[in-house]
C-alpha cells in the first residue's frame, strides 16, 4: 500500500521519523586535476582506517563520470548491514568531501 497511494506513504513516513520534512541527501561533485604520486584509492583508504578503524568492511563506488565522486560505504559490525556511515571522497585527489555517520541519520 506505501506504493499504490502516497498519501499512505506519507502517513507511514511521519509516524516512522516523527516529521514531515525528508533528510537532506547532499551529493558532491569532483574537480578534474592531475592524479597525484599516491592514488586517490589509497588515500581514501587512509582516511577510512583513521575515521573508522574498527570497521568491519568497507565498501567503494566506482565514480560513474569525470565529475563524481568515490562513495564509500563502511560497515560499522559485521553482519548488522544497517549500522553503516558513507563518506564521498574527490575521485582525483582523494580529499574528503562529504562524511554521513550513522549516528547523524534520520531513520523515518
Amino acid at each position: 500500500m506505501v506504493w499504490a497511494f502516497t498519501w499512505f506513504q506519507a502517513i507511514v513516513y511521519v509516524a516512522g521519523s516523527g516529521t514531515t520534512t525528508p533528510p537532506d541527501v547532499k551529493t558532491e561533485k569532483s574537480v578534474v586535476t592531475k592524479p597525484g604520486t599516491i592514488s586517490a584509492l589509497d588515500k581514501t583508504l587512509v582516511i577510512c582506517r583513521e575515521k573508522y578503524p574498527s570497521a568491519s568492511a568497507y565498501n567503494y563506488g566506482k565514480p560513474a563520470d569525470a565529475t563524481d565522486v568515490i562513495n564509500v560505504y563502511i560497515q560499522q559490525i559485521d553482519g548488522a548491514y544497517y549500522i553503516h556511515h558513507n563518506l564521498q571522497v574527490d575521485q582525483y585527489t582523494g580529499k574528503l568531501l562529504l562524511q554521513r555517520d550513522h549516528s547523524a541519520k534520520n531513520f523515518g
